[in-house]
Formats: C-alpha cells, structure tokens, sequence
C-alpha cells in the first residue's frame, strides 16, 4: 500500500512540474514581449509625431496641388499656423514673385482638402466655413455669397492684427470721406476688408454690399491718434504724392507713381 502511494505521486509530480515550467516558460516569454512591445510602441509613437510633424507641410502641397494641377512648377512653401485632428490653417508663400495666401484645410476620409484660400489676408467664403463646420476660433472674416455681406471674424484679436471692429467702422468713414465726391459710394452699404497691416499702416478693400464687387480696388490708410486716413483708392500703385509724408512700410507700398506716369521704386 505504501508503495502504491508513493507510486501515485511520483506519477502525480510527473504531470504537475512539467505543466508548472511550461507555465512559468510562458509567462517568461509573454513578460519579455510585452517589455519589447512597450518599447517599440513607445518608439513608434515618437517617430510617428515626427512624421507628422514633418509631413503636414507635404499633406497641404499635395492638396494644392490637386486642386490646382497647374502649380506643378511652381516653387511654394507651406507654413502651418494651427493644426487640429481634422483641422489646419496656415498661409502660403511663392519663391518667384513673393505672392503671399492664406488657407484653410479639412481632412476626409483621411484626406486633406483645401477648403478655401484667399490672396488678400485672412478670408474666406461663409459657406465653405459653414459646409465643412470650421471651429469659430479658425473662421476668419467671410463674404456671404447668399446675403452679399461680409461676416465680421468671431475672434478678431487672432486675425486683426491689433486692430478692431471699431476700426472698421472708422475706416469706413474715412474712406466715404475720401470718395465724397463719388455718388457711387455714399448710398451704398460698403464693408472694410483687411488685407495687410503693419503697425499704423493698412492695405485693404471696400466691398458694396449686393453684386457690386467685380474688380474690388485696393486702398491705403494710414492710422494717427486713433483716428483713420484713406489716402488712395484704385487698382494700381498709388500716386506718389498720396502718401509722401506718411512713410508707408515699403513692405506694402514698394513703388508710386509720379506726373507723366513715371514709376518710381521706393
């Protein structure tokens, strides 16, 4: 009997230590993946912000470019000024002629779309901001093209530039005071759109209320004393004699012209 027993649990230890190792081997195995995992993981996370942080720049090209398949040869570069999951905005630059546009990109079905651009400053259309629900604090001023008005930006400290919505009103007597010979623009509801601006300077457009903006000329004014002085308005340079005395930044106004339409570079 006593044989038997012992016989019992030597079979017994047989079957248990082998399944115990077994067990303790992979429970060896499972620790030392999950450590590697871990640090892979960790890894791959890093390298993956760098690829992004990198190719965003590339993503935003590439969606130019299939919008605009003729900018192929052109030689732009992307700056990113605020990027969300789904949302980017930013500006763009070309090496040639230095033009100068702002964007603004949503991503699709993984895919980055340039949602609206505009040359003058920060712009866009009302109803692109609204089909893709841009967050306010990414919208800037925007031109309804079913009302015909233009939509003040909800955050203007971001895309004012110092100036203000009082500005604008201020500005557009200023600029009512410079055209109040011109009966075309004293009845009309105009509206002040920002361009550039730089300290007290600003280049900018009135647009009129209705259907009224096809060519939309530029202006210039000039701020002293918190108040506002448009010194000129059309298409072109302004003449020389408009703003001498007010040095504008030759970053905006790099030529005028003089009598007998000879332009001069400042």
């Amino acid at each position: 009997m006593i044989f038997e027993h012992n016989s019992k649990n030597k079979n017994f230890l047989f079957v248990i230590i082998p399944f115990l190792l077994l067990i303790g081997a992979g429970f060896f195995l499972w620790l030392n993946f999950f450590k590697k995992s871990n640090i892979n993981n960790g890894a791959s996370v890093v390298d993956q912000t760098e690829i992004k942080l990198i190719s965003m720049e590339e993503n935003i090209k590439n969606a130019f470019l299939k919008k605009y398949p003729n900018w192929k040869n052109d030689d732009f570069n992307i700056f990113i000024e605020e990027e969300l999951p789904d949302y980017t905005m930013g500006t763009i630059t070309w090496e040639k002629h230095g033009g100068k546009a702002f964007w603004l990109a949503v991503k699709i079905n993984n895919q980055w779309l340039i949602a609206n651009h505009s040359g003058g400053g920060y712009f866009g259309v009302c109803q692109d901001f609204a089909k893709y629900n841009f967050p306010p604090e990414m919208t800037p001023d925007c031109w309804d093209e079913e009302q015909r008005i233009l939509i003040n930006t909800p955050n203007p400290d971001r895309f004012y530039n110092s100036l203000t919505i009082k500005d604008k009103e201020k500005i557009k007597q200023a600029f009512l005071d410079f055209k109040k010979d011109d009966v075309n623009f004293q009845d009309k509801k105009i509206y002040v759109k920002f361009n550039e601006i730089m300290g007290n300077y600003l280049r900018g457009v009135i647009l009129i209320g209705g259907i009224e903006n096809h060519s939309a000329p530029h202006f210039f004014a000039v701020k002293s004393n918190d108040n506002w002085k448009v010194l000129y308005y059309g298409q072109e340079d302004p003449p020389c004699e408009n703003i001498e005395g007010y040095n504008f930044p030759v970053e905006m106004v790099s030529g005028c012209w003089r009598a007998g339409n000879n332009w001069i570079e400042r």
